[in-house]
């Protein structure tokens, strides 16, 4: 029932005695004289009322105009809305119990809009006092509306684990939600850095592209129909390709990202890709201030206000989860910065670069996914209902700092690190590879012959040749191919295409068959082909007389490794050794002053034939007859112990007289039965004195293991 203010007289009173006494005995006449008498009271009553409420309005009046006067200082009272009037609503509230006045403007064009319809010379004043004002209240106002909206995301989920308002099954999966975005986004990460971090241009890459090279310009690898070199047709781009048809595609690729502009796209690429995360760490920094920023307490408690849910306090312990949690937060997001940061700049080509950008950006809305699939209904429908969460002040200032370093410090001094640290060099390492694959010359071919010695010949160019991107340096004859190992070129002898497959398949026989029993320095120059070594004179090639391999350097140095000397000891002198040799005047004088006997142990251990056979034996039987260290260092025991007489052991003839006796006949001719023996190879090392010589031009058989 409403009642009048205190003064004034009252609406109706339930206990007037006209409403007592009304019935069934009620006269007509009476009843109209109480109600005329009541209907005049009730006049009365209204008339006073309406007093009352013209006093209120009066009173409101008075209330606006001081307002009016507080919010727009220097209008002398007026009102300068008044153009704008119809555009605006204003809606008064009355607080019965403060007796307070409530004025907003809803609705309406801003002030600065406003003043420009004010004439009058103190017009720039005003409009000066309120630019102040506002400059004045900026922050304030910042700091009044600076909150937190809990996101919806299982990071931000995670406050609510453990809550006894909720029931056990959605406390159980919330956790699981939040344990499977974790998990996502660390195998991910680990992944990423095992499988594509990994840098792909090393130093190790260019000396294998280097060893590529040097196959790719073999007579073997070479087109049967053109003679253009393997190297020429990939970098050339040759679509006939049935080998190497991926280092064509990558060598096409390296090419494209060298001339073109990906170098700056992968540069825009980890920048943006710094924002990303720098947005996340922000957001994770934020979080950590709103759960500082609520009072902490013995239990969490959320309130109901106007249809939102508001987050009071929040229980000290889980504080501390929200610590934990933003603590892996930046951790992952570290972690994710610099290894999708390595990823970009390991991507070579320009697609894949902005597919990979594209990648990296979905890992992190694995959070959003795991959230919408995995969290209970619950708590999302708490998580978005909630309020934002009010910062305190000296809660504002680190992360406002945080932005404005990450934005203007933080996120360009990262760049320019890893630009410098991981993207330069790996530029530089790409360069270097292009350069091992395609530069300096390509028509060309070269083989090995039987001898070690290195022959080349120029082909035609099937394409036009690629613009290099560094120049091979100068060379000896004719530059081959540059070898990492040694900073020289390989000077090697040219001949025409057709005699460089003859020297292919010629034996060192047929190479050696013309050749004189001389040194010959001017071969020394392919030494370095043949041996890996520089020689400038013989004495450089004498370590190598022995080596199984070496063919070259009894070729070109005979007289040095001993060819024609039978009391060399040599092994290996059908390798190399020429066959005028054989044949040679101081060899025959030699022979026929030898007496035919053994010589016995204690001149042997003296001669330096012996310790050459020794030294080579072992080394010969090791690579040509297979045979295992331990059997063979029982035979050389018996040969060291016991001398010649050793050739009549059984187990050292199971090596084979005719290996043995080739260079040990001049030394041993009894055991070596040089007076029976039938073998042309034998014979040519028999003292003169023990057989009849050997037919004139006869040639040594090769000793086959």
């Amino acid at each position: 029932w409403p009642q009048p203010r205190p003064g004034s007289a009252p609406f109706l009173e339930p206990s007037e005695p006209w409403l007592r006494q009304q019935g069934p005995t009620c006269q007509p006449s009476g009843m109209m004289q109480s109600l005329e008498a009541r209907f005049a009271a009730i006049e009365r009553g209204l008339t006073e009322h309406r007093f009352a409420l013209d006093g209120r309005m009066a009173e409101l009046e008075r209330h606006f105009a001081d307002l009016e006067r507080r919010l727009l200082p220097g209008t002398g009272g007026r009102f300068p809305y008044k153009p704008h009037a119809p555009q605006a609503h204003l809606e008064i509230e009355e607080d019965e119990r403060g007796g307070g006045v409530f004025c907003g403007i809803l609705t309406g064009e801003p002030a600065e809009d406003l003043r420009l319809m004010e004439t009058g010379p103190d017009r720039i004043e005003k409009e000066d006092s309120a630019q102040d004002l506002r400059r004045k209240n900026a922050l304030q106002v910042a700091a009044q509306y600076f909150s937190y909206t809990v996101r919806e995301s299982c990071w931000d989920a995670c406050v609510f684990v453990g809550l006894s308002a909720l029931p056990l099954y959605t406390n159980i999966g919330l956790l699981l939600s939040v344990l499977v975005n974790v998990c996502i986004q660390t195998v991910f990460s680990l992944l990423i850095w095992k499988y594509v971090a990994v840098p792909s241009f090393t130093t190790q890459l260019v000396d294998d592209m280097r060893r590529w090279r040097y196959r790719a310009h073999t007579f073997e690898m070479s087109d049967t129909t053109t003679g253009a070199s393997l190297a020429n047709r990939v970098c050339t781009g040759d679509q006939s390709l049935s080998l190497a048809t991926g280092k064509a595609e990558w060598t096409e690729e390296l090419r494209d990202w060298l001339t073109g502009c990906n170098f700056i796209l992968c540069l825009l690429a980890i920048f943006l890709w710094g924002m990303v995360i720098l947005e996340d760490v922000f957001s994770t920094v934020h979080f950590l201030s709103a759960a500082y920023g609520l009072p902490w307490g013995d239990a969490t408690n959320i309130t109901v206000r106007e249809g939102r849910l508001r987050l009071k306090t929040i229980f000290h312990w889980r504080a501390l989860l929200v610590v934990i949690v933003a603590a892996m937060r930046l951790c992952i997001s570290g972690l994710l910065l610099y290894i999708g940061t390595l990823w970009l700049i390991n991507t070579s080509a320009a697609g894949d670069l902005i597919l990979n950008a594209v990648a990296l950006s979905f890992l992190l809305q694995c959070d959003e996914l795991a959230y919408n699939v995995f969290c209970p209904p619950t708590v999302r429908a708490i998580i978005r209902g909630l309020e934002p969460i009010p910062l305190e002040t000296k809660m504002q200032r680190l992360p406002l700092r945080i932005l404005v370093g990450g934005e203007w410090l933080l996120l360009p001094a990262f760049v320019y690190a890893m630009s410098y640290g991981h993207l330069v060099p790996s530029q530089d390492l790409k360069k270097e590879v292009l350069d091992a694959v395609c530069g300096g010359r390509q028509n060309f071919v070269f083989a090995v012959d039987a001898l070690g010695r290195m022959v080349y010949a120029k082909t035609e160019v099937a394409r036009s040749p690629l613009t290099s991107v560094q120049e091979h340096r100068r060379n000896v004859i004719e530059r081959i191919i540059y070898n990492a190992s040694h900073a020289s070129e390989v000077p090697a002898a040219r001949v025409e295409p057709g005699e460089l497959r003859a020297r292919t398949i010629m034996s060192h026989v047929s190479l050696t068959k013309f050749s004189k029993c001389a040194d010959n320095p001017r071969e020394l120059q392919y030494a370095y082909g043949a041996l890996g070594v520089e020689a400038s004179t013989c004495a450089d090639l004498r370590p190598y007389c022995l080596e199984e391999a070496h063919a070259f350097a009894r070729a070109t140095c005979p007289q040095t490794c001993g060819c024609a000397d039978p009391l060399s000891g040599l092994l290996q002198h059908h390798r190399g050794c020429p066959q005028h040799c054989m044949k040679a005047h101081a060899r025959r004088a030699v022979l026929q002053q030898l007496p035919c006997v053994d010589k016995p142990l204690s001149r042997l251990s003296s001669a330096d034939g012996w310790s050459n056979f020794l030294e080579e034996l072992p080394r010969v039987l090791a690579n040509q007859w297979r045979h295992p260290h331990r059997w063979i260092q029982e035979r050389m025991v018996i040969l060291r112990s016991q001398g010649c007489d050793a050739l009549k052991s059984p187990r050292v003839l199971e090596l084979g007289l005719t290996l043995l006796c080739g260079p040990l006949a001049a030394l041993c001719p009894v055991a070596c039965k040089c007076s029976t023996m039938q073998g042309n190879d034998v014979r040519l090392f028999c003292p003169s004195l023990c057989t009849s010589p050997p037919l004139a031009g006869a040639a040594p058989a090769l000793a086959q293991p």
